[in-house]
């Protein structure tokens, strides 16, 4: 069955299996668990779940706390999380995600990238993500004056562009890395670990700290 609906101060518990959920709401709350084509949720806060789901996931929201967990999305699928001064968190997915944030953490845990790129961008976002599997993926990570930490595979394959700052460094161990250095004006580091299959950007403006670690 499919779920929609569009209401204020509503707090949603869905225990599927759904085929289609959206929830339009302000000050609402939602967990939904079970969905197996492809789920959005809008709201202004408070916090949303989204445990166990198939397919795209599309959540919106401000001044929350986003969460998401063990979602397998299709090649041409992806999490797409848009949110204002909140956290997110996405763990156990296989896919692509798309998390854009202002002055708060994005967390990715134990994900496999696979299909679209996933792009991680926002104002002061300190992004810390524990990439299982990478392949071919693309990895497109924008922020600023915050620190960003990365581990992925140690047989990762990948064009690895890191660019910070002045004053900003970049760490990276446990990985086999051929390096070439750009221009020194913004520190940025052009290498490839393995046959390059993949890509892994990363920029972040001012200075802070870029740390990519196999595992």
């Amino acid at each position: 069955m499919d779920f929609e609906s569009d209401a204020k101060f509503f707090e949603y518990d869905l225990r599927g299996p759904f085929r289609d959920v959206i929830i339009m709401t302000q000050h609402g709350r939602a967990n939904c668990k079970t969905c197996r084509a492809k789920s959005r949720f809008t709201a202004s806060t408070p916090a949303s779940s989204w445990p166990t789901s198939r397919g795209a996931v599309d959540v919106s929201t401000t001044y929350a706390k986003v969460d998401v967990r063990r979602v397998v999305c299709d090649p041409d699928q992806s999490v797409q999380v848009e949110n204002s001064y909140g956290p997110i968190s996405v763990s156990e997915l296989v896919g692509s995600v798309v998390a854009q944030t202002e002055y708060a953490p994005i967390r990715l845990d134990r994900v496999s990238l696979i299909g679209q790129p996933t792009r991680i961008s926002g104002e002061n976002v300190t992004v810390d993500a524990d990439i299982a599997e990478f392949g071919s993926a693309k990895l497109d990570i924008q922020t600023s004056r915050s620190p960003v930490k990365i581990q992925v595979p140690t047989s990762l394959s990948a064009r690895l562009n890191l660019s910070v700052g002045s004053g900003g460094t970049i760490r990276t161990r446990g990985l086999t890395i051929q390096t070439h250095e750009g221009p020194p004006r913004k520190r940025p580091s052009r290498s490839i670990c393995g046959k390059g299959a993949g890509v892994i950007d990363i920029d972040v403006s001012g200075s802070s700290v870029i740390e990519l670690r196999g595992k």
